[in-house]
């Protein structure tokens, strides 16, 4: 063989030697391994929430609940909150805030200062509300005597003997008093008529 073929045999063994890496000095090796895939905590399917009876939430200031379903105010805020519920209220209420879907309040044996309503077809019926805001749609309110009245929503429904400042500010909500005094609106499609 000649000199100039060992030449070009040498170069490709070379080259073929790092090209599959052969060539080179062997360092340690080492072996990674993936990390084990993390369980994600397996949940359950929504569990419904029993309805039960009517449990009324009070706040510190208020009594304890006298019954199941009645709530005996002693002068400080009281909340009710909750679906498709009945709640009776009794004693001092200053300050009332009920939130929920479809509960029903007696509070013809209270008396009531400021009465907040929010929530979607609750049903509320009292003697005398000073000061009455109502928010959410389809509701409904009863009342012998209003002082101010707002109406924040859509499709509420207030009758009273009387109210002597009223501002609405939803759509198709209707308003019926014999006695009226000041009315603001600003919406559209609300009625204030006798009762």
């Amino acid at each position: 063989m000649t000199t100039r073929r060992l030449g070009h045999i040498a170069i490709l063994v070379a080259a073929a030697a790092v090209l599959t890496g052969c060539g080179g000095v062997a360092g340690p090796r080492q072996t990674v391994l993936p990390d084990p895939p993390s369980k994600a905590p397996q949940t359950s399917p929504a569990t419904p929430v029993p309805t039960g009876p009517a449990t009324p939430v009070p706040s510190a200031t208020s009594a304890p609940p006298a019954a199941e379903g009645t709530l005996v105010c002693s002068g400080g805020t009281t909340e009710v909150s909750g679906a498709d519920q009945a709640f009776v209220l009794t004693g001092d209420c200053s300050s009332v805030m009920i939130g929920g879907t479809g509960l029903r309040v007696d509070a013809t044996q209270a008396t009531l200062g400021s009465v907040q309503l929010s929530g979607d077809r609750n049903d509320l019926r009292a003697a005398d509300i000073s000061m009455l805001s109502v928010g959410g749609q389809d509701n409904t309110v009863d009342v012998a005597m209003l002082s101010t009245v707002a109406l924040n929503g859509d499709r509420n429904s207030v009758s009273a003997a009387g109210f002597t400042a009223l501002t609405v500010s939803g759509n198709d909500n209707t308003v019926r008093a014999d006695s009226q005094g000041a009315v603001t609106d600003n919406g559209q499609r609300n009625t204030v008529t006798g009762r």
